[in-house]
């Protein structure tokens, strides 16, 4: 990874690597990030593939990217990253993690040259502050972690009111695309429905109109593909989750 992302000037503040996939960090300044990661996974795959003695394709697709644009965000998406791996450790387990790069934010392991700790640390008294805004659940805490549910149960009431009230953008260059603006909010509220798991595709294809769960799992996935290769769609779409963040929420009994 550092030696893919030098040339393109791409520094890492966080990461997760875990069974079957990864989470990076990054800031990508002069751009180029689609380039390094196909770079990487390439790299990645071949080493991989020599390793083990196999072959064919390692990543089963693109990469998804959402860009960082608020201070919360930047916030949140660090803990997401770093609470990954509750996924198979337990919390009081989750700083020795080996593969993230919390345990090197707390200063328990060395930090690699290539690693920004900064930038995430950044408005914390102490890394041990940090280490409590990670273990501990927040309000906050409506999108699941890989196989974990959420700790915020979200219903699809406020889902649409938010995604109502976000998607008032009249410009021609973000919905001249032949999208219209009833299309993009649909494509939301169905996408982050799954993503908090709110509902599941049956109930979304009676709650939106469509013909099929099956209409209701392609609406999901045409949302994830928007979000990886369209910033204003990925902008729409951190603007309704961190504007559910702020919401009055309802701890979930699991």
């Amino acid at each position: 990874m550092a030696e893919t992302f030098a040339p393109f000037d791409i520094s890492v503040h966080g990461y997760a690597l875990m069974t079957n996939h990864f989470h990076l960090l990054t800031h990508a300044p002069e751009g180029g990030l689609s380039e390094a990661m196909q770079q990487l996974c390439g790299r990645y795959g071949s080493a991989y593939n020599q390793r083990t003695a196999r072959t064919g394709s390692l990543f089963t697709g693109r990469f998804r990217n959402v860009p960082i644009t608020s201070d919360a965000q930047l916030a949140w998406t660090g803990r997401y990253i770093h609470r990954n791996p509750l996924a198979i450790v337990p919390s009081t387990a989750l700083a020795a993690y080996r593969w993230s790069s919390l345990g090197v934010l707390l200063g328990r392991r060395p930090a690699p040259p290539w690693l920004v700790t900064g930038t995430l640390l950044s408005g914390w008294s102490s890394p041990d502050d940090y280490l409590s805004y990670v273990v501990e659940p927040q309000p906050s805490d409506r999108l699941s972690k890989g196989v974990l549910a959420p700790l915020v149960t979200t219903s699809c009431d406020q889902i649409d009111a938010v995604v109502a009230a976000v998607v008032t953008v009249t410009d021609p260059a973000v919905f001249g695309r032949g999208l219209r603006a009833e299309d993009v909010a649909r494509t939301l509220c169905v996408m982050l429905a799954v993503e908090t798991r709110a509902a599941d595709h049956e109930q979304l294809a009676d709650r939106h109109g469509l013909s099929s769960p099956s209409s209701a799992r392609r609406l999901a996935r045409r949302g994830r593909v928007l979000a990886s290769g369209s910033p204003w769609f990925a902008a729409l779409h951190a603007t309704v989750i961190e504007t559910l963040h702020a919401a009055p929420t309802v701890r979930s009994a699991a």
